[in-house]
């Protein structure tokens, strides 16, 4: 089993998924999240990264909508309910994909580069689907797209299965109420009982002039 981490190091929420006011705004529900390296000037680093261990299922270019990418992540954990989950991972709107179909990926391989293909801002839109087997298949979009097929929904929220940790950051927005859910604003830390490697202990305890312990 394994606790996917946000695709980048640090990052801000834009849109949460299925929204009351992303529903007002344009008229149909968001099936995925919203995430940014750029707005609200988070990091120099646009790089997207691989959210644990999975293999790249597909990968191309859409014509509207830009760097197209779906991952498959085995057994991946929902911190709602405590129930591994094998998920696709959908990415759009993406200036570059780095890796092709068939690519084994790891916790912060890189994936692809932030942009604004087929939108007016900079972000990734994400979405997690439990149907692996049409990987490309998405309600997000309408037909006639030269990458992604529209498809039914069959998506999970991705902030139930994201988690925080040192190098992976979620920081506070500044949207107005209704654009972002709850747990969008609270993503978990990959583990709440962090263990002290063994060189990490033996610094604390040199720092404090403790040369031995006896277990």
């Amino acid at each position: 089993m394994q606790r996917l981490r946000v695709p980048f190091k640090q990052s801000t929420m834009v849109c949460g998924y299925k929204t009351d006011k992303y529903k007002q705004a344009w008229g149909y529900p968001h099936y995925g999240i919203d995430i940014s390296s750029y707005q609200g000037n988070m990091t120099d680093d646009h790089t997207i990264y691989a959210s644990g261990e999975g293999v790249v299922v597909s990968a191309g270019w859409d014509s509207k909508l830009g760097g197209a990418l779906c991952i498959k992540y085995p057994d991946a954990i929902n911190h709602q309910t405590n129930n591994p989950q094998t998920v696709i991972a959908r990415y759009m709107h993406m200036d570059k994909v780095l890796v092709k179909q068939g690519d084994k990926v790891t916790l912060d391989t890189p994936i692809g580069i932030e942009g604004k293909q087929g939108t007016k801002s900079y972000h990734l839109h994400m979405e997690l689907d439990t149907d692996t087997q049409y990987p490309t298949w998405t309600p997000q979009v309408s037909r006639g797209l030269s990458y992604w097929v529209h498809g039914v929904d069959s998506t999970v929220n991705p902030s139930h299965y994201l988690h925080q940790d040192s190098n992976h950051k979620t920081l506070p927005d500044n949207w107005v109420d209704g654009w972002l859910n709850e747990v969008d604003r609270n993503l978990p830390f990959a583990d709440n009982n962090p263990s002290i490697h063994w060189d990490e202990l033996r610094a604390l305890l040199e720092a404090r002039g403790i040369e031995s312990i006896i277990i």
